[in-house]
């Protein structure tokens, strides 16, 4: 926290001027110095928090935030005279507008990591995630008759996009090693191999800072480690098998046998919590455990994730 406050503290003011539309009811002829202020993140998504979180914000202020480009990240803010825009440009967010407008934007910047902060030291000391998955097993295996619920049958498969993602070649039925970061980094080769990944280093850094907030070991024998990578242009995933079981820190404590890992592009995640949605939904049938653990070859695995 320390740090992404010192980077806040010191935001690098670009020497360059800037023109922004509409002068409202500004004489035309006046001249009004304009700057630009970069704050840097340690990270796209860490940026793009903030920025939501400020976003919200400046709205519930009462100012009106405009998105003038969608694809580029570019907003617009306004209140009364206050004018400035916003646009997101990698792990840094960069605001533009008259020098007497920007102070008005670096506390709206101070006050969501703020929130934030806040928001995830609650999480942190609050946040039970084997509590929340049995009330999500229960939701779903005992919700009454007449609810909305999930109904699984050894038949669910993966729809035809989401199937894509698992190359056969991709699909291990005995893994060789006996440590969560040995098993990942097998089945990054497995990916790489295929020409799948451009980098097991890459995804490897990615999904290892992914497992550090959070384990992917879930119940039932079951991990889904995953993260989002510049080393993977799509969607892809790999299937491994460690029959005899291997600790993943699993939810329930139990030793985890099947592994199915997922990486897709930072910048075009596509479906990648549908896929994950799907897969979870497919390993919770214990039936389909069964038969993925009893398959004798790829094959057979594919055919039941519907590849």
């Amino acid at each position: 926290m320390m740090m992404l406050l010192s980077a806040l503290l010191a935001p690098i003011l670009l020497n360059r001027a800037l023109s922004w539309p509409g002068a409202g009811t500004r004489q035309a002829s006046r001249q009004v110095e304009t700057r630009s202020l970069c704050f840097a993140f340690p990270s796209f998504d860490v940026a793009t928090l903030v920025t939501d979180t400020m976003t919200h914000q400046l709205q519930a202020e009462g100012f009106f935030v405009r998105t003038m480009d969608i694809e580029d990240g570019i907003a617009q803010v306004r209140k009364d005279d206050t004018a400035f825009s916003m646009q997101l440009r990698g792990d840094s967010l960069e605001v533009q507008g008259p020098v007497s407008h920007l102070p008005v934007a670096q506390i709206a910047v101070f006050e969501a990591v703020a929130s934030l902060n806040t928001s995830f030291s609650r999480l942190k000391s609050d946040f039970d995630p084997v509590r929340l998955q049995r009330q999500l097993a229960d939701s779903i295996n005992n919700a009454d008759d007449g609810a909305a619920t999930v109904r699984l049958g050894s038949s669910q498969t993966l729809n035809v996009s989401q199937a894509a993602a698992i190359n056969p070649f991709c699909i291990s039925l005995q893994l060789k090693g006996d440590s969560k970061e040995a098993v990942i980094r097998e089945l990054l080769e497995s990916l790489l191999a295929a020409r799948r990944i451009t980098s097991v280093d890459t995804a490897f850094a990615a999904i290892m800072e992914r497992e550090a907030s959070m384990s992917t070991g879930m119940q039932d024998g079951i991990a889904i480690p995953h993260a989002k990578t510049d080393s993977a242009e799509q969607l892809v995933a790999a299937v491994g098998l460690k029959p005899e079981g291997m600790d993943f820190g699993s939810l329930d404590g139990h030793p985890t046998r099947i592994i199915v890992l997922s990486l897709s592009s930072k910048s075009n995640p596509g479906s990648h919590l549908q896929f994950l949605a799907a897969i979870g939904t497919i390993l919770r049938d214990p039936t389909n455990r069964q038969r993925i653990l009893a398959a004798r070859n790829a094959g057979e695995i594919a055919k039941i994730f519907g590849v």
